[in-house]
């Protein structure tokens, strides 16, 4: 109870951050932010929350948090703001190691005719190329590609493959295209649909159920 009142004090909602006190006492939490200092930038309630967001970060960095200056750095600001930079770096590069690998396996659906050509995004880079280069929302999708819950094609003319055209999004689980677009979300031209029909009739219609490994 006396925990939960002295989380109170200092601003907090006790559930959000109650999980802190299997790292530090309220009492050691008091004397550290203290330290730490308040000005009109931040307060007792905005540095706890900081010192919360490192806690997460530095666990999740297998940070040895037995040790006081893991546990209590001297600059928390500056702790805050490196773990929180390498842990992203992190995440970034196991997203975009996902999305290869969802690349490399969803390859045997690439396919082309004499105009224009279908293949998986390559990589984290090229999905959030495409979503600025063709004005839509694609490079949101990361997380569920690297997920294995959908996979996202784009589809190129052959002679500007690297100049995006229009993206496609398909089911891994049905096969089934759940959409495709093109320039600010517009509907693709009838030479798209009618490449996407030879795409279906030759790639999709003959493959089984894919079942992604991520």
């Amino acid at each position: 109870i006396n925990d939960i009142i002295a989380l109170v004090k200092l601003g907090q909602e006790p559930e959000r951050i109650l999980w802190l006190l299997d790292y530090v006492t309220p009492q050691k939490l008091f004397r550290y932010i203290g330290e730490q200092g308040c000005d009109e930038h931040r307060d007792v309630r905005s540095l706890v929350q900081m010192y919360a967001d490192y806690i997460r970060s530095a666990r999740a960095l297998h940070y040895d948090l037995s040790r006081k200056e893991n546990l209590l750095p001297r600059d928390l600001v500056e702790a805050h703001d490196t773990v929180t930079k390498i842990h992203a770096s992190q995440k970034d590069g196991i997203l975009n190691e996902n999305i290869v690998n969802v690349a490399l396996q969803m390859d045997i659906f690439s396919f082309s005719d004499k105009h224009l050509l279908i293949r998986p995004v390559k990589d984290h880079a090229e999905l959030v190329n495409e979503g600025i280069k063709l004005h839509h929302c694609v490079g949101s999708y990361a997380e569920r590609i690297s997920r294995g819950e959908t996979t996202i094609f784009v589809i190129r003319r052959k002679s500007a493959q690297d100049e995006p055209f229009c993206t496609l999004e398909l089911d891994p689980k049905t096969l089934q295209i759940v959409q495709c677009r093109g320039m600010r979300n517009c509907k693709p031209p009838r030479e798209v649909d009618n490449f996407l029909e030879k795409w279906t009739r030759n790639k999709l219609r003959k493959a089984n159920r894919v079942k992604i490994a991520v």
